[in-house]
């Protein structure tokens, strides 16, 4: 993360973290990992001299097959339904009826 705040660096570190987690990584790994590579790594971002670079760790992460299967398009129009109907319940107070029967459709 290019930046030239500190506290937009260290928010940048801990959202990559989230991630690694998300994916199954064990949290406890992470937090090591990040305690011990951040302010290092933002001594080095300011500092001139070109140091070289110690052994990097990488954190593959899997992709899962059900995303093969998953009609992204019939997600998008269903939230787009539930967000109009939303628009109008709170423009016009009334609640459609069929709200909760069209969930069961996802």
């Amino acid at each position: 993360m290019l930046s030239l705040q500190y506290d937009t660096y260290v928010n940048a570190y801990r959202e990559v973290a989230d991630i690694y987690i998300a994916q199954g990584y064990p949290p406890m790994l992470i937090a090591s990992w990040l305690q011990e590579n951040y302010s290092a790594h933002w001594d080095a971002h300011l500092s001139n001299n070109k140091q070289t670079k110690a052994d990097v760790l990488v954190l593959k992460s899997k992709y899962n097959i059900s995303w093969d299967f998953f009609n992204i398009q019939l997600l998008a129009e269903c939230m787009k339904t539930r967000w109009m109907e939303a628009l109008q319940t709170l423009s016009f107070g009334n609640r459609p009826a069929n709200l909760y029967s069209s969930i069961a459709e996802i």
